[in-house]
């Protein structure tokens, strides 16, 4: 068994670039949506909105979802996060 002692850090990049994790983000992102009762996305629509940081991607996906500003409902983060707290199974 090979032994790893010198190892500094382990990074994770996942927004695409080392992984394709856009089907498990977008399922998150269709849970909040579902929570706020809005009209879930397809994937491809919150691919585009992934790799711009968590704020951009929950307020895109708002704003398409309800067609509305999505800053009243962003105000309430912790629900707009439930959905990116959930595990997902990979």
């Amino acid at each position: 068994m090979v032994k790893f002692d010198n190892i500094k850090a382990i990074l994770f990049d996942l927004d695409g670039t080392l992984f394709e994790t856009a089907p498990e983000i977008s399922d998150a992102v269709n849970l909040m949506l579902k929570d706020l009762e809005m009209a879930q996305l397809k994937t491809n629509e919150i691919k585009r909105f992934i790799g711009r940081g968590a704020e951009n991607l929950i307020k895109q996906s708002i704003e398409v979802s309800s067609k509305k500003d999505p800053t009243p409902v962003f105000a309430s983060a912790p629900l707009c996060l439930r959905g990116l707290k959930r595990p997902l199974l990979i």
